[in-house]
């Protein structure tokens, strides 16, 4: 996961926890306590979306709230798997495919 990704996902982990929804005060940020990255942003408006009750709210939104796709994503915990662990099981399995048909062709062959 990239540094957007564990940003966005530590923000999803934390609406989830506290009922959907978070205050943007509450948070403490790795990159820059003053921003939230464009990508942190986009990443968040997929899995829920902004408001603010404040007109000069320094982020342009003050609270996060979860849709109910957000809700499901960290309810499953998807932001738990590690994609290198994916790409690797996907390559094993595609090893694996690779050498059935292998056997299946010299079996075949054979016979």
């Amino acid at each position: 996961m990239n540094s957007p990704q564990k940003e966005a996902a530590k923000i999803i982990k934390l609406a989830y926890k506290n009922g959907g929804s978070i205050n943007l005060s509450v948070l403490k940020f790795t990159n820059n306590k003053d921003k939230i990255a464009s990508e942190v942003t986009h990443i968040l408006s997929a899995y829920g979306y902004m408001t603010s009750n404040a007109v000069d709210s320094n982020f342009g939104w003050e609270i996060y709230k979860l849709s109910e796709k957000g809700m499901e994503l960290a309810k499953k915990g998807v932001f738990n798997e590690n994609p290198e662990n994916i790409l690797s099981t996907r390559y094993i399995a595609l090893f694996a495919l690779v050498a059935f048909i292998i056997t299946f062709i010299v079996i075949s062959a054979i016979s």
